[in-house]
């Protein structure tokens, strides 16, 4: 089991949100001077508020999945989505402000299920969660046969070929980026250019299919395991 790579500050939520039936979570910070401004995410707002108890209050809400915390009244804004949920990162820069984004699977909406991505050398950074969700039937089934964790193991200069168009849902992004759209697409595996410049994301598993992984200097790719 790999552990996911997490950059930037990790905040360990102070509060002893076990005794009052929550669950502990850690959070991300994805770099200082940062804030989510997605219209319509803040579901509830505080002033005068510390880090952790902002993470705390986030923790107590089952639809709060990340939160901005900063400002000259040390404001707490709980947000009802992030962006591995919303397809799309409008985080902006905004002296003394701090995004955080939940790490663990509550992450994910209930019938996704947490995806850990492998992050290929030299491509890590603050805004790479190194995590997406999806509901694919794919991760589904392999779970409910009894396999306890599912990932994207990363394969350099490799390959598979489907013949299915629908097969992918040709999102033209930055392999991060594009990761961020997996739920919205219910894709299962992802397919990068060389340069991670342009991908595709797949709706079958490549070991749904009789095509085997070939090597391909031009191709990188995410391929399901489940274990």
């Amino acid at each position: 089991m790999k552990t996911l790579q997490i950059w930037g500050f990790i905040l360990l939520l102070s509060v002893n949100t076990e005794a009052a039936g929550h669950k502990m979570y850690l959070w991300k910070n994805t770099g200082p001077n940062m804030r989510f401004t997605l219209d319509g995410s803040v579901m509830a707002s505080f002033n005068y508020m510390s880090k952790a108890l902002c993470g705390g209050e986030c923790n107590k809400r089952s639809s709060c999945y990340s939160f901005n915390h900063g400002g000259p009244q040390r404001t707490c804004e709980l947000l009802n989505t992030a962006p591995v949920l919303s397809g799309s990162a409008p985080v902006v820069s905004s002296i003394g402000w701090n995004f955080y984004t939940n790490i663990n699977p509550r992450l994910c909406p209930p019938g996704a299920v947490l995806i850990p991505y492998e992050i290929p050398p030299n491509q890590d950074g603050p805004t790479v969660e190194g995590y997406t969700c999806s509901d694919n039937d794919y991760f589904l089934m392999e779970l409910n046969s009894g396999k306890t964790e599912c990932r994207l193991e990363f394969l350099s200069q490799k390959d598979v070929w489907y013949n299915d168009a629908q097969g992918y849902a040709g999102i033209m992004n930055p392999y991060h980026e594009a990761f961020r759209h997996c739920f919205i697409n219910n894709c299962v595996e992802v397919a990068c250019d060389g340069s991670l410049s342009t991908c595709w994301l797949k709706v079958k598993a490549a070991a749904q299919t009789t095509n085997p992984m070939k090597d391909n200097a031009n191709r990188n790719y995410w391929r399901a395991n489940c274990q």
